[in-house]
Parts: structure tokens; C-alpha cells; sequence
């Protein structure tokens, strides 16, 4: 029964790895814009993000089983991947946002 209940906490986390892996490994340069791959939407996983954020704040009031409170841990974490792997394709500069610096003395 653990096990069966582990496979279905952990199932929606298998269906987004390839989805994961696309994302990272899509260049920035490749896409005409700054928009996601085809077939990817930020809106959705938000949106999934969200309600799972509700179920878990849900729980305390009206209890249900624990298999799908763990589950949305999980989406949690697999949604939050998601989005950044969305921003890290997108190509933001992360060394841009440190201070700039050059080799020329100080006055």
C-alpha cells in the first residue's frame, strides 16, 4: 500500500522531467522572442502553482488523505522548477546584475 502511494505522489513529477530538460537545454537565441518553447505555458503552471498552493493551506480546515497533500508538495516543487527553468531560458543576464567592473584604477 506504501508503495502505491508513493507512485501516486510522485507521478505528476515523471510527466514534467522531459518538459524540464527541454527547457533547459533550449538556447535563448533559438526562440524569436523572449517567449517560452511551443507548447509551454508560464500562464498554466502559475495557475497550477497556485492551486496547489490552496490545497496545501486547504488541509489544516478539512482534512484529506496525506497521499495528496504530499502530492502537492511535489507539484509545488515540480512548478517552481518549471518557472525557472522558463527564466533561465530565457536568457536574463544574471552577470548584468552584478556591479560592473573594470580594470582601469580608481580616481
Amino acid at each position: 500500500m506504501f508503495i502505491i502511494e508513493v507512485v501516486y505522489a510522485l507521478s505528476p513529477l515523471i510527466c514534467y522531467v522531459p518538459q524540464y530538460f527541454t527547457l533547459l537545454t533550449v538556447q535563448p537565441s533559438s526562440t524569436t522572442s523572449s517567449s517560452p518553447p511551443a507548447g509551454f505555458s508560464p500562464t498554466t503552471c502559475l495557475l497550477l502553482l497556485l492551486a496547489n498552493i490552496l490545497r496545501c493551506e486547504w488541509y489544516p480546515f478539512h482534512h484529506f488523505k496525506t497521499t495528496l497533500l504530499y502530492q502537492s508538495v511535489v507539484m509545488i516543487f515540480t512548478q517552481v522548477l518549471l518557472l525557472s527553468a522558463v527564466v533561465k531560458g530565457k536568457g536574463v543576464d544574471t552577470d548584468a546584475l552584478l556591479l560592473p567592473t573594470t580594470n582601469e584604477p580608481r580616481r
